[in-house]
């Protein structure tokens, strides 16, 4: 059992060891808190009880066995063990070589270099950045954005990227499948996450 306290609560909540494994699943490493990730699955289910017919048609929902489970973009679950095997960006499809997460962030922030001024290109990117060409420790160089960029883990990759999407107006769609890891959110299933602005 774990206990959580916030400051501005008087009282302590228990959480079960089951449960706070299912949270662990989805959290977003070195961001998430037990808090932040109960706040994010309440917001899910505000828009998808509250939220027009076509918000809740796009809720989360645990993949089909031999289907594609349809995630929200602001709220996919963990995407830990996850491998993207088909990517569309403004409606071109990635070549097999590119199927990363971090290829896809590097992609976008490319695409977005071309659309947004410097300043704006660097407040809507949500991951480590240097001026110029500076690689090593995980940054590529971005020619067209005349910067170097730090690649992070599928979940910091995909929140980057859908982040710098929506700035830039990029429309993007991703299918993935988890690994066969019993850690995996859905071992062996395919998801799937769209955005258009």
């Amino acid at each position: 059992m774990y206990a959580i306290q916030e400051n501005a609560m008087p009282a302590t909540v228990v959480l079960p060891d089951q449960l706070v494994k299912k949270m662990q699943a989805v959290a977003i490493p070195l961001q998430d808190t037990y808090v932040t990730v109960i706040e994010r699955a309440i917001d899910a289910l505000i828009q998808q009880t509250q939220g027009s017919p076509d918000e809740a048609a796009t809720a989360a929902a645990a993949p089909l066995s031999g289907g594609v489970g349809s995630y929200p973009a602001d709220t996919p679950p963990s995407l830990t063990f996850t491998k993207p095997t088909a990517i569309t960006l403004e409606g071109n499809d990635l070549p097999k070589n590119e199927l990363f997460w971090n290829l896809l962030l590097f992609r976008v922030i490319a695409l977005a270099a071309t659309k947004m001024e410097e300043r704006a290109l660097r407040q809507a990117l949500i991951v480590n950045t240097r001026p110029g060409k500076n690689e090593g420790n995980g940054f590529r160089y971005i020619p067209e954005a005349k910067m170097s960029v730090q690649g992070g883990d599928a979940n910091l990759a995909w929140k980057a990227t859908l982040h710098l999407a929506k700035a830039a107006g990029l429309s993007v769609d991703v299918t993935f499948r988890w690994g066969n890891n019993e850690d995996a959110a859905y071992p062996g299933q395919i998801g799937r996450m769209s955005y258009a602005p």
